[in-house]
């Protein structure tokens, strides 16, 4: 009889208005996409059984965007990671947390040059928001 293995299954979410979704298998880069945050449908991970999620959230301080844009894109980041699975509490994190203050294509090459040859196909296929959620990952994996 063939032993039963259980997979860790991770996905990381960078929400909004326009957002991506990545799904880690054991750690590797399974598929990621973008998808519109508003979407009542939601992103979809098939019939697996997440472990865990890692979302962005805004942060609380000054910044380009207004408080009324902060708490929508607050309120979509869970509402989005509902859908993903209502029964996990999420990782939030903050863009200064796991991407400092690098900007979007430095952090974007930093996370291709670590990525498997299979995985940089998903990531060249793949919109920036996609990519963020990528990123995300990686970070919540190291």
């Amino acid at each position: 009889m063939g032993r039963l293995t259980l997979e860790r299954v991770i996905v990381s979410i960078d929400p909004g208005a326009k957002a991506g979704i990545a799904m880690w298998i054991d750690r590797e880069l399974f598929r990621a996409r973008d998808f519109r945050g508003d979407d009542p449908r939601g992103p979809s991970c098939g019939a697996y059984v997440i472990d865990s999620i890692v979302c962005e959230i805004p942060h609380s301080g000054e910044g380009k965007a207004s408080v009324d844009d902060r708490i929508k894109l607050a309120l979509r980041a869970g509402l989005i990671c509902a859908r993903v699975s209502p029964y996990l509490v999420p990782r939030f994190v903050q863009p200064s947390t796991w991407k400092g203050q690098q900007s979007k294509e430095a952090c974007h090459a930093k996370a291709r040059k670590v990525l498997s040859a299979n995985e940089k196909v998903i990531f060249d296929c793949v919109g920036e928001d996609a990519r963020d959620a990528i990123a995300i990952g990686l970070w919540a994996l190291n």
